[in-house]
């Protein structure tokens, strides 16, 4: 299979093997290599059109069984700082379990005024790249919470474990060290999915219709790490690093259970690709359309678009030419979004591309999201985005600009609020399908289909999405 793809100023063809068929460190390098992206036409020799998704594909391998009992690692044998291991918690530390506890902001409302709002003070993790086990209390009425953690640079991080307050791990103990996952990058198997991510993540509670809220004292820790691979054919290595985290919860309550109907709001940045502007944007026919195509998607499920909001960014920065490692332009561009309104931000560009594929020569990809899910309750951080290309992909089978812009721009705020592909490309290999029961397998109609063609979302889908505290109640 060839994917060719435009550099700066030639053409690259690079020899690419099914997604299926790639061994699972190379898959792992994928997932490690950035946030969620939708790449652009992949041809066969033969015929063209066929997308691949060269991001959150993963290898199942029977990673279901994994990590969703608890067992994965939960002897305490793996570094995880326990209730027990107050010792080695230097912070403020509850004497009730060693965790501790999470600080709820003036009136219990912050940065999102339909959520309350729990900060934690600043942690370091240790040589095992563990924080001390932290808490936080989730109320009665409460319809989903979301953990959003910032670490320094482009320093991984992921959830290091989960507890719900009846005991069960929705994230278990070291199961980035399980070989059924892939690495810290993906956990298949937990009963909450999380993906890690460099510099920030965001975890979202509930995401799958099958688990719900408890009320309680819930705990959870962070893992920072850095990934290092030193070819296609060797599994990345993965390596505890100490690192400074900054996190905090957002809950979402509600006496009436979750909302039937909900706003979004959103930041529409301009980099002169296309040759638009926040101020001609308003009235370019293409952005028009995206806005009208992306209104009638999410519409689907009894959310509205609230206020848009256009602004400029920097035109030197209208080509994102890396995703992912230090001083990324992804990163770069995403952290001017600080002191932004509430609102998913959406970024437009001439194009994107990723030079640190463990494949070589460049990646060209439609739209990069931030995270499943992205942070939520801050602006400015190296994940606060999406991006969409207006490069035109027609002549290998994908959309062009007019057709495509406001597709992309539903499925990467898809993934940004928490959204998994409804199914990865099975090519070779095992099918990998999203934790909703309500979506069918590889129905290329759902917006949230690996190859990006698709419009329809599912109920399951809208709960996700109306739990997400960007989107706000009606």
């Amino acid at each position: 299979m060839t994917f060719t793809t435009p550099s700066r100023s030639d053409t690259r063809t690079v020899d690419v093997a099914p997604l299926g068929d790639r061994p699972r460190s190379v898959l792992a390098a994928l997932l490690a290599s950035a946030a969620v992206v939708l790449t652009a036409a992949c041809t066969e020799s033969t015929s063209g059109g066929t997308k691949v998704q060269g991001q959150d594909v993963q290898s199942a391998g029977g990673a279901e069984d994994a990590a969703a009992d608890g067992q994965d690692g939960s002897d305490g044998s793996d570094g995880a700082l326990d209730a027990t291991d107050g010792q080695d918690a230097t912070d403020a530390v509850d004497g009730d379990d060693g965790a501790i506890d999470g600080t709820e902001g003036e009136d219990g409302v912050d940065a999102t005024d339909n959520a309350d709002r729990i900060d934690f003070d600043p942690v370091t993790t240790n040589e095992k790249g563990l924080t001390p086990e932290l808490s936080f209390t989730v109320p009665e009425d409460a319809i989903s919470f979301h953990i959003t953690a910032v670490t320094t640079g482009e320093t991984g991080i992921t959830i290091g474990l989960l507890q719900d307050p009846v005991g069960t791990y929705l994230v278990p103990k070291a199961w980035y060290n399980s070989p059924l996952n892939q690495g810290p990058s993906l956990c298949l198997g937990c009963r909450i999915r999380v993906v890690g991510a460099e510099s920030a993540q965001g975890v979202l509670v509930p995401n799958t219709t099958e688990q719900s809220v408890k009320p309680g004292k819930y705990k959870l820790s962070f893992f920072t790490y850095t990934t290092t691979q030193g070819n296609v054919f060797e599994a990345p290595v993965t390596t505890p690093i100490e690192a400074q985290v900054t996190a905090h919860v957002l809950i979402r309550r509600s006496s009436n259970g979750p909302p039937a109907e909900s706003i979004l709001n959103l930041n529409l940045h301009f980099t002169g690709a296309g040759g638009l502007s926040a101020d001609n944007a308003p009235d370019d026919p293409r952005i028009k359309k995206a806005l009208q195509t992306f209104k009638d998607i999410y519409a689907q499920r009894g959310i509205a678009v609230g206020e848009v909001r256009y602004k400029d960014i920097d035109a030197g920065l209208k080509k994102i030419e890396s995703i992912s490692g230090p001083g990324n332009d992804f990163a770069l561009v995403a952290r001017l979004t600080e002191g932004n309104e509430e609102g998913i931000n959406v970024i437009f560009v001439d194009s994107i591309t990723e030079s640190s594929n463990p494949f070589g020569g460049f990646v060209v990809i439609l739209g990069v999201a931030g995270g499943i899910p992205g942070p939520a309750g801050v602006q400015g951080t190296a994940k606060s985005a999406v991006f969409v290309s207006l490069q035109d992909f027609s002549a290998q089978g994908g959309p062009s600009p007019d057709e495509g812009i406001g597709q992309v721009m539903a499925h990467e705020c898809g993934h940004y609020l928490g959204l998994f592909h409804s199914s990865e490309n099975s090519s070779g290999g095992q099918g990998i399908h999203d934790p909703l029961p309500d979506t069918e397998e590889n129905d290329a109609s759902n917006l949230m289909y690996f190859a990006g063609s698709g419009s329809n979302l599912s109920e399951g889908q809208g709960f996700v999405l109306r739990n997400n505290p960007w989107v706000v109640p009606k």
